[in-house]
């Protein structure tokens, strides 16, 4: 991840005069988006017992939760920095720190909880009967716990060397660092980036196969329903009359035909419970919830991330660089972490339900 270079005079007190314009206020109404619209969705996903102890919803709560963290840290951090004309002067070494610490730990996280959404897919859609027997909400947890110690054991071990460091540049722009940046723009956020992105091409075929695999077997179970049928209504003709009579027969045929049509419905329902099981292993809708998440990432991250990969390897004109790889993704992440809990709304009926419900109360 680049921002851009500024000199840093850590005995400087004096903090300059605020500077209010478009983009701070922009960024200010974002950071207000942010926090109440994941506030909301957080809270209505803990209304619904069905939602709560549901293990895949646990992915959507971490990810709902970091984005009100990243809100609350780096975006007010960067209205800070624009209400200094974009300047770093104004900062001591504590706030440096924390600016540093907020920024790229705080992208880090929310774009690994995004990779663990794609992975919990993979995992239901690849290896469905292991899903359900092993995946459990203590499984979950330990993933986003593990995500976070990830991200922090390889940003922290920067901040920490550039925190003993005797250097006046609030940034990790630094010959002594550069191996280091690679490494964590490749590990950290290049790898969660192409993971999401070249993983649901496969998700979609697997999932495409899966279906028509089921409708498949659909077809043979109607198939062989239909031979059941005739089979129960062909058995009376073929049992001999002896002394039977024909009321008797038509009684039989009669409870023949009702055991043949309350099998049919019987089977009509298991079928559609088999159905809906094996195309939401979780009962979640969880492939629209990647797809949605995957085209939103698509136009908020991958350009910003390659731009920033590029600059790892090749100088870029300073205006270029501050206007694609700080001003643009500065925008862009807002709008990630707003669209995240209303995509989520879009694609969960419960959590609709959950909603619509509140709304109606308030009005």
């Amino acid at each position: 991840m680049w921002l851009p270079n500024e000199t840093l005079n850590w005995t400087t007190n004096a903090a300059a005069a605020y500077q209010w314009h478009f983009i701070p206020v922009l960024r200010i109404v974002m950071v207000t988006l942010t926090l109440s619209i994941n506030a909301i969705v957080l809270a209505a996903f803990f209304l619904n017992d069905r939602l709560i102890h549901n293990p895949f919803m646990i992915y959507l709560i971490n990810l709902l939760l970091n984005n009100m963290v990243y809100g609350l840290l780096a975006n007010i951090m960067n209205i800070l920095v624009s209400l200094h004309g974009d300047s770093y002067h104004w900062m001591d070494k504590s706030v440096c720190g924390l600016y540093l610490y907020a920024n790229y730990t705080g992208v880090g996280i929310v774009m690994n909880c995004h990779a663990l959404v794609t992975l919990n897919r993979i995992w239901a859609i690849v290896f469905p009967v292991s899903y359900r027997n092993r995946h459990t909400p203590r499984i979950a947890v330990l993933l986003c716990v593990s995500v976070f110690a990830y991200v922090h054991i390889f940003i922290l071990s920067g901040i920490v060397k550039h925190s003993v460091e005797d250097h006046l540049i609030c940034d990790w722009q630094l010959r002594m660092l550069m191996s280091w940046r690679h490494a964590i723009q490749l590990l950290v956020y290049d790898a969660p980036l192409l993971f999401q992105l070249g993983a649901y091409p496969f998700l979609f075929y697997k999932r495409r196969q899966f279906m028509q695999k089921t409708q498949k077997e659909e077809m043979q179970r109607r198939a062989s329903k239909r031979e059941k049928e005739t089979n129960f209504l062909e058995v009376p003709r073929q049992m001999p009359l002896r002394s039977q009579s024909v009321t008797c027969e038509t009684e039989e045929r009669r409870e023949m035909f009702k055991r043949s049509k309350s099998l049919s419905v019987t089977y009509r329902k298991d079928a559609l419970i088999i159905r809906r099981m094996q195309s939401n292993p979780d009962g979640s809708y969880g492939f629209l919830v990647l797809t949605l998440l995957t085209i939103s990432v698509l136009i908020c991250w991958a350009a910003p991330h390659a731009f920033w990969t590029i600059l790892q390897f090749k100088e870029l004109p300073e205006n270029i660089a501050y206007l694609f790889g700080a001003m643009i993704p500065s925008i862009l992440y807002p709008v990630q972490a707003v669209a995240d809990p209303i995509l989520f709304a879009l694609a969960l009926p419960d959590l609709r339900r959950v909603l619509c419900r509140y709304c109606k109360k308030r009005a």
